[in-house]
């Protein structure tokens, strides 16, 4: 009682159930099990709520769990990186003397490649480069197919900006269901990234779709993380 009232204490505070915590063996004591509210009675607190770090990352994996195939466009920067290379000939340029053993080679050796196809030095390939500049943390593998022959002109492609839609499924979704037909619709399991080396000489116009550039492309549902290069006469 206090004042002639009596004194009331909102169970639910903080305080009170620490006091409760505390005091509760000597009031049960004092006043006998019966006479005290069993601290399981009483309300539970709500837990604190999750740090802003981790609720973040809850709402970015929920809005990416529709779109799985975005999440590989981020390609690794340790680990394995699994390319694939798609060399490319056209109706009017076809393929040189070097092909898929050249690019396996320059690309995907190791401490062993000293010159290239056409018989010029070479200071390493593109993994000892990868695992060089990494200190070790990512490793570039892959294999490269043999080149898929398109009936296309590549002087039909000449100007073609890369945004154009025909000249990229000219290009892109084309060789590509001419590479599944040959090899089977598993030819790109596991791949990261893929490599298109297009017949002949660069480019004459920056932008257009058979210039050197890298992008996004989408074949057949999947997401595409690529790369364009041209091959030469010459294996450079």
């Amino acid at each position: 009682m206090l004042g002639g009232q009596e004194a009331t204490v909102n169970p639910s505070s903080p305080l009170a159930a620490l006091g409760l915590a505390l005091f509760a063996p000597a009031f049960a004591l004092a006043q006998g099990a019966e006479g005290f509210p069993p601290l399981a009675a009483l309300p539970d607190r709500e837990p604190p709520p999750a740090p802003l770090k981790e609720r973040l990352f809850a709402r970015v994996r929920a809005a990416t769990r529709p779109l799985p195939h975005l999440r590989r466009l981020v390609l690794p920067t340790r680990g394995v990186l699994n390319l694939r290379v798609v060399p490319v000939s056209f109706a009017d340029e076809p393929p040189p003397a070097f092909g898929a053993a050249a690019f396996d080679a320059a690309l995907f050796s190791r401490g062993v490649y000293r010159r290239t196809a056409s018989g010029d030095p070479a200071a390493g390939s593109m993994r000892d480069y990868f695992l060089e500049a990494s200190g070790g943390a990512l490793d570039l593998r892959g294999r490269s197919f043999d080149w898929i022959a398109l009936p296309t002109r590549r002087a039909e492609l000449a100007g073609r900006p890369l945004v154009d839609p025909t000249a990229r499924q000219s290009l892109f979704g084309a060789a590509l269901d001419r590479l599944l037909a040959r090899e089977g619709p598993d030819a790109l399991l596991g791949v990261d990234a893929l490599v298109f080396v297009v017949a002949g000489p660069q480019a004459a116009t920056r932008g257009e779709v058979t210039w050197p550039h890298s992008g996004v492309l989408f074949h057949r549902g999947r997401a595409w993380r690529y790369y364009l290069m041209h091959a030469g006469r010459r294996f450079q």
